[in-house]
């Protein structure tokens, strides 16, 4: 005879949990304040723009759900990057590591969303400098990233 299979409780695993490809579209707040503006500005002031370059690409808000913050820290970067003459951001662009590009790769696509009449042509030309330090594969981090800015 058969044995009987009204078990269900195989049921009960979830496969997904044991998939470390699995994708989960629920990004939860990091809780990250964002860069610390009163030191990039003192940096910016100060004439220290590649440290201002840094300090703004550290702690970035990834998967905030505090809009005002994200903007704020959008138009710091914006800021920043306007400070620079278009003959010093290759220097700058190469004093950064990997991690640091792909955050200022998705601030330059984050500028793009909502341009201003100046910053067009500085996120164009730093987009520029970013992809020949980065490659291809810096845009593509940085438009299919999971922790969106």
């Amino acid at each position: 005879m058969s044995k009987s299979t009204g078990n269900s409780r195989f049921r009960a695993v979830n496969i997904e949990d044991f998939d470390e490809n699995a994708y989960f579209d629920n990004i939860e707040d990091i809780g990250s304040t964002g860069p610390d503006r009163t030191r990039v500005m003192e940096l910016l002031n100060g004439g220290k723009k590649q440290e201002a370059l840094q300090a703004v690409l550290q702690n970035p808000p990834y998967g905030s759900k505090n809009e005002t913050l994200r903007k704020m820290c959008s138009s710091l970067v914006t800021k920043v990057l306007s400070s620079f003459k278009s003959i010093e951001t290759e220097k700058a662009v190469r004093s950064l590591d990997q991690e640091m590009l792909d955050t200022l790769m998705q601030y330059i696509y984050k500028g793009f969303e909502a341009p201003s009449t100046q910053s067009c042509s500085v996120l164009l030309t730093w987009h520029e400098k970013v992809h020949a330090v980065g490659g291809n594969g810096c845009i593509t981090r940085a438009l299919t990233t999971r922790k969106p800015l």
